[in-house]
């Protein structure tokens, strides 16, 4: 059980520090007037100090007495459907967020993420992805006048 739960936190760093190095690379300007990058800059260090917690706090806790191999209980497995299902999401985000704009990518993320399919539930995900949509769009695009992608809608 600790090694799968210690993969999981190495796999987040891994993943943090890719989203560092792109977005290192776009251009994280400064903190007064931070560029293109910085925004995802934070979110990768975020994403880095995330796994090292999970991966530092399975390697360095002692196993109870009755947590060895021969316990009783079935091994607890990583869902790696999700977990490599949210990373392809939030890359795909990033990567088509210039070509089809804020609105219509948010909103089609938000939607990958908040639909359930074992549920089939399919209203109650495009409502809270409208809303997330809306939301984020009137604290970045209108209070704090961050210039966010417009893609397909230019005259947003």
């Amino acid at each position: 059980m600790k090694r799968v739960e210690a993969k999981e936190g190495f796999i987040w760093i891994v993943v943090g520090g890719f989203i560092c190095v792109l977005s290192w690379r776009i251009g994280l300007g400064s903190f007064h007037e931070p560029g293109a990058g910085f925004v995802a800059f934070v979110a990768g260090i975020s994403l880095v100090a995330i796994g090292l917690i999970m991966y530092l706090s399975k390697v360095f806790t002692k196993r109870l007495p009755n947590e060895g191999r021969d316990a009783h209980r079935p091994p607890l497995r990583l869902p790696k459907f999700r977990l490599v299902y949210t990373v392809l999401v939030i890359a795909g985000y990033g990567l088509v967020l210039q070509p089809l704009g804020y609105i219509t990518t948010t909103f089609l993320a938000m939607f990958c993420l908040f639909f359930d399919r074992g549920t089939n539930r399919f209203l109650p995900s495009v409502l809270a992805s409208v809303l997330t949509v809306v939301l984020t769009y009137l604290v970045f695009g209108t209070w704090l006048r961050v210039q966010l992608p417009r893609g397909i809608f230019p005259w947003w």
